[in-house]
Formats: C-alpha cells, sequence, structure tokens
C-alpha cells in the first residue's frame, strides 16, 4: 500500500461496502497499491447494540457519518456512495445549498449532479471530499452487461418457473432506448431493483448475496464504459489517489 494513502468511503449498506473490497479494492491496489475501507453509514441499530446500514431515511444520518470521516487526518480521500433513488431530499436543512432547485429535479441524473455540488459546498469544500450519488442505484451497474445478467438470472428462472421471459423483453426494450445505462427510468416499478426482484422472483432482489457477485463477472471496465457517472468518480479518485 502507498505509504500515507487511505481512501474512505462512506457507503449506504452492506452490499455497497462489499462493492467497495471486491470490485474497487483489486482495481486501485493493482493500479496504485492503495487501501480503501468502506464507512457504514449507521441507519438502525441491531439487537446487541451493532451498527445496522441500508437504506437512508435521514440527511442527518449521512452528515453525521461525512462529519466524523472528514475529521480521520489520515485520510487522503473521503467519497461517498449512496442511491439518488430515495435520496432523503425533503429532509436537506433549509441552508443546504441547490435545495430547492433538488427538490423540483425529476432527472435523476442530474439531481445526482446538483446533490453532490450541494454536498461538497455543505461540508466547506474539502480539497479530499469527492462527494458521488449512484444513478439511479447501485443495481444500474448489474445491467452494464445485459448477456452476464441474462445468463445469472435466467438460470435461476429455469428453476423457479415465474414469468422471466416476458419481464426480460421489457427490461430488453428500456435498454435500447437508452444511450447509457444510467439514464433507465426511476420510477416506482421500474428503477433497477425493482426490474430486478420481479426478474429473480422475489419481493426484493438480494443485491448483497447476488449482485456483488454478479458485479464481480461483469468488471469494473465494463461499469465505467456503460456507466458514464460511475466512470467519471473513478476517473476522480484515480487523479487524487494515483498521481
Amino acid at each position: 500500500m502507498s505509504s500515507g494513502v487511505k481512501a474512505l468511503f462512506v457507503v449506504e449498506g452492506h452490499c455497497e461496502a462489499d462493492f467497495v473490497k471486491k470490485v474497487l479494492g483489486p482495481f486501485f491496489h493493482q493500479r496504485c497499491q492503495v487501501g480503501l475501507q468502506p464507512i457504514l453509514i449507521e441507519t438502525g441499530k441491531r439487537a446487541g447494540g451493532t451498527k445496522s446500514g441500508g437504506g437512508l431515511t435521514t440527511f442527518h444520518q449521512l452528515e453525521k457519518a461525512v462529519r466524523a470521516t472528514l475529521k480521520d487526518s489520515s485520510a487522503t480521500v473521503v467519497t461517498t456512495m449512496v442511491d439518488t433513488y430515495r435520496f432523503p431530499v425533503k429532509t436537506l436543512p433549509t441552508e443546504f445549498p441547490f435545495r430547492e432547485e433538488i427538490l423540483c429535479e425529476t432527472n435523476l441524473l442530474e439531481k445526482a449532479k446538483r446533490i453532490e455540488q450541494g454536498l461538497s459546498n455543505y461540508f466547506g469544500n474539502s480539497p479530499k471530499f469527492i462527494p458521488f450519488l449512484m444513478v439511479v442505484e447501485f443495481e444500474t451497474l448489474l445491467f452494464s452487461d445485459p448477456d452476464i445478467l441474462k445468463d445469472r438470472l435466467e438460470e435461476r428462472a429455469k428453476r423457479e418457473g415465474h414469468q422471466f421471459r416476458k419481464y426480460w423483453k421489457t427490461l430488453e426494450q428500456s435498454l435500447r432506448r437508452c444511450s447509457s445505462v444510467e439514464e433507465i427510468n426511476g420510477g416506482r416499478d421500474t428503477h433497477p431493483a425493482a426490474r430486478l426482484s420481479k426478474l429473480w422472483g422475489e419481493v426484493e432482489f438480494r443485491k448483497r448475496q447476488v449482485g456483488v457477485p454478479l458485479a464481480e463477472q461483469i468488471g469494473l471496465s465494463r461499469m465505467r464504459e456503460k456507466c458514464p457517472h460511475f466512470d467519471e468518480w473513478i476517473s476522480s479518485l484515480e487523479t487524487k489517489l494515483c498521481p
């Protein structure tokens, strides 16, 4: 590991923490011998008092984690990895930069960029802080390689016998209309996680158990190619961590 170089990732849940360790970690280790450490946002407590992450419900949860992490003087970079979809914009403080524009914005890519700008300003434009929001959410990355995704999901469909082909055809039509995977619809029934739940045949897609291994199989290069906003984030991290 490069001497004195450390990157802290403030993440929304255990799935994102695994993604940092298993997908981003090996890339940055090979690229410039830098270690990455996920910091789980505390959104609740499990029995026994251990931290529980997953699904922001208030901006304060994110603010608390970012402020604490920015105080770590050993960190070269502090960044975030949270979803734009269902980001708790209504709980943003009144003094949050661009708050009104964010509340009115319906395009999820533009909303992500505005929130990132706001976060940077809100936390004092720290040179080591690189805020990032996923467009639309973590599961978006899994559509970067439809062939790999289809193979994995179809394998389960044969066992479970649900209406895979019907849902897959609808997804293919949506993807053909998008110039990038990040443009996929973010509606209540059409955001990536909802689509995957239908394809998976359960109420909730198991993004940690299934999604992270899929992301490893798809590979970072493919995800960067198909997700421009995600790629810009990785490039920004490279600039800071791998001069």
